[in-house]
């Protein structure tokens, strides 16, 4: 039995192409217990790197809702975020956790004086 993973990305981030479907029916095989999806937001990545980390709550927590529904009493899913940290607009990052429903947060450091 392989333990719950709370650091699990999809094609709601840019950094993954895989459908999260696909990564619960590989949970489910592997007898996981559960699975928590975390994918990226960071405000003010650079545009200069060509990624966009802007995670659309509201799509995102539809699409965990629906999987939640669909694999109910299979596997736990959770729906988390892998939030970038940065001081300078902590608010911003505050506000956007508390005023969304998430199992889970992870606060990582991506960036250091803009790069």
């Amino acid at each position: 039995m392989y333990y719950p993973d709370h650091h699990v990305h999809t094609n709601f981030s840019p950094d993954s192409n895989t459908p999260p479907v696909r990564q619960v029916r590989k949970a489910i095989r592997l007898g996981m217990p559960a699975i928590c999806f975390t994918d990226h937001m960071d405000f003010d990545y650079p545009s200069r790197y060509g990624v966009d980390f802007h995670l659309q709550p509201d799509t995102y927590l539809r699409a965990m809702a629906d999987l939640k529904e669909r694999f109910e009493g299979r596997i736990d899913i959770r729906a988390g975020v892998e939030i970038g940290l940065e001081s300078a607009i902590k608010d911003k990052i505050t506000d956007y956790i508390v005023s969304h429903d998430w199992d889970f947060v992870i606060g990582s450091i991506h960036m250091a004086e803009r790069k």
